[in-house]
């Protein structure tokens, strides 16, 4: 029978096994692997490698199992677009390893999905966590833009998580707007991440006094707060 060899890399020897086990549907305690003796990486961020040695045979069988999963996903995919989002973002934790069950509800112009996690849970306290979120969220507005929704409308929420953040944003775009129309100057904002962005825009354009306006891209998109223009002003001048 013939061996195959493949290379896994990830920042710990748990999180590497993890991998190489999701990708070849191969439990973690069957695996037959070897570390590979060499730093990866960076001096601040090394990288644990592997080598992972299986049957030809397994692998066909794999690939074949793979083709027919994808089959019956194409088949079950569901046409409504709140349904298809919830189905997408379990696919994506599915191929994590990770059972989900996803549920979407409308929260004025947005859809939320909320994300219970059967098994397992995230802390998304932790950056990586927060990343997490924020990828998926950004992979199904990408996916939901082919039934033509609004990019941003599709919110993810892991744990229920989303309604404590709403409140800390809360108490924060008083403190901006309060800020913004003491100082009467403009306020950038910098580094936040889309969702808590999204939720301090949606707050702030509910006042008339202030403006609100983004520039940049992806990780350093800036959000500016300026007193509104007082257009009744102008017209008695």
């Amino acid at each position: 029978m013939t061996k195959i060899k493949k290379e896994f890399f990830d920042d710990s020897l748990e999180e590497v096994l993890c991998k190489a086990s999701s990708a070849l549907s191969i439990p973690k305690e069957e695996l037959h692997y070897q570390v590979v003796e060499q730093e990866l990486g960076r001096a601040s961020k090394k990288k644990v490698a592997i080598i992972v040695e299986f049957d030809e045979k397994h692998n066909q069988q794999h690939k074949k199992q793979g083709k027919k999963e994808d089959a019956h996903d194409v088949a079950d995919t569901p046409a409504d677009p709140p349904q298809y989002a919830s189905y997408l973002v379990d696919g994506i934790f599915k191929r994590m390893m990770i059972d989900t069950q996803t549920t979407c509800k409308i929260s004025k112009d947005q859809y939320i999905l909320s994300v219970e996690m059967k098994n397992q849970s995230l802390d998304l306290k932790k950056g990586r966590g927060r990343e997490l979120r924020g990828a998926i969220q950004h992979l199904v507005n990408r996916a939901m833009a082919r039934f033509g929704a609004e990019q941003g409308r599709f919110i993810v929420d892991i744990g229920g998580k989303l309604e404590d953040r709403c409140q800390d944003m809360g108490e924060l775009t008083h403190a901006i707007e309060n800020s913004v129309i003491r100082m009467k100057k403009s306020l950038h904002i910098h580094m936040m991440d889309s969702q808590d962005r999204r939720i301090l825009h949606m707050g702030l354009s509910e006042s008339d006094k202030i403006s609100t306006k983004g520039s940049g891209k992806k990780q350093f998109r800036i959000l500016t707060v300026e007193p509104a223009v007082d257009h009744g002003s102008d017209q008695k001048q």
